[in-house]
């Protein structure tokens, strides 16, 4: 009896620990999420940049609150496939951010995925903190400027804007009355970070991106795969993305050798990809349309998980959703299995 007691007492004892520790955790993925959220506010000002207000202006504070549900996708990932080596997953951050507060943002998602994914980080290079403040959540937490953008937009204030503009429009469909169109420049400057990222990093499997960050990837894949594949023939692209409020921004013109593109142009062809986005994002509109962006074919799988939240990193997800995230990534894992043994026969 004496010995069974002692059993029982280690089991509870166990427990309570258990317990406790995932409460902290939980905690510290409810204090990241409420960072992730204000990556979008947006003040007026002179130069004309980011001043669309419908488009950038502070995101809705919905609060995540970690429960028994974020709990038991952990415990659904866990149970995925450990693969002979852990997929390889390039990270690219919102507007107004930088490497460092991306990482403390993700931290409650990336860390469900540790034990079968390794993430590499990489910045964008457009300094966006005298455009746009900071945003306060991220200065308490002790994260420093320059905040960064991964595009560089020009308003029609600009003479050569306008005339680039008017040619445009001769052809493409015009904007709602309410967006502004913006000129991106500069583009291939951030376009060969992520090059280089690949070049001394990759290949990598997939891409975990936030907001602006999937902009960047699609601008990318739409270089590599339809405007100048000899140029980047050398390039393995991500096989799949993992989408967090991936947003599809209609005011983004993309200027490219002297040609403008719009955002709706910069298709993907045979990558994965897994959307999650909320109802409560001021962007829901721009999310929807990422998806439809992703080409549909008999060999590629999209999954579209959309929750009640805002323009967050999400983690509270439902027993389906649980599953959805799990065979994705499964799927993920049998891909460079199959690979994998292929290169060694």
């Amino acid at each position: 009896m004496a010995i069974l007691f002692q059993v029982e007492t280690t089991i509870v004892f166990s427990m309570i620990l258990f317990v406790v520790l995932h409460e902290l955790n939980a905690l510290n993925m409810w204090k990241a999420s409420q960072i992730s959220q204000g990556s979008h506010s947006n003040q007026p000002n002179s130069q004309g940049t980011f001043k669309s207000q419908q488009y950038f202006k502070l995101a809705n504070r919905s609060y995540l609150n970690y429960n028994k549900q974020s709990f038991q996708m952990l415990l659904k990932l866990d149970t995925l496939s450990v693969p002979q080596r852990k997929l390889k997953i390039l990270c690219l951050h919102g507007l107004n951010n930088h490497i460092e507060s991306f990482k403390f943002m993700s931290k409650g998602f990336t860390d469900q995925l540790s034990h079968i994914a390794d993430f590499y980080y990489v910045e964008a290079s457009f300094s966006i903190s005298d455009v746009l403040p900071p945003e306060p959540g991220l200065l308490e937490k002790g994260f420093k400027p320059p905040f960064k953008s991964w595009f560089n937009p020009k308003s029609d204030e600009e003479k050569w804007v306008q005339d680039i503009l008017k040619e445009y429009f001769k052809t493409a469909p015009p904007l709602p009355d309410e967006i502004e169109a913006q000129v991106c420049v500069q583009i291939e400057e951030n376009l060969s970070i992520i090059e280089n990222a690949i070049k001394a990093d990759g290949p990598f499997d997939g891409v975990f991106a936030f907001s602006q960050g999937n902009a960047i990837f699609r601008l990318f894949c739409f270089m590599a795969q339809q405007l100048y594949p000899e140029r980047y023939k050398s390039i393995q692209l991500p096989r799949f993305v993992i989408s967090i409020s991936g947003t599809v921004f209609l005011q983004y013109l993309f200027l490219i050798d002297g040609k403008l593109y719009g955002p709706l142009d910069c298709k993907v062809q045979n990558v994965d990809s897994i959307h999650i986005f909320g109802t409560k994002d001021i962007f829901y509109d721009d999310c929807l349309r990422e998806t439809a962006v992703y080409i549909d074919s008999p060999d590629v799988m999209k999954v579209q998980i959309v929750h009640n939240k805002g323009h967050l990193i999400y983690s509270r997800f439902t027993e389906c959703e649980q599953k959805q995230l799990a065979n994705f990534m499964e799927r993920q894992i049998l891909h460079i299995q199959n690979k994998d043994k292929s290169v060694k026969l």
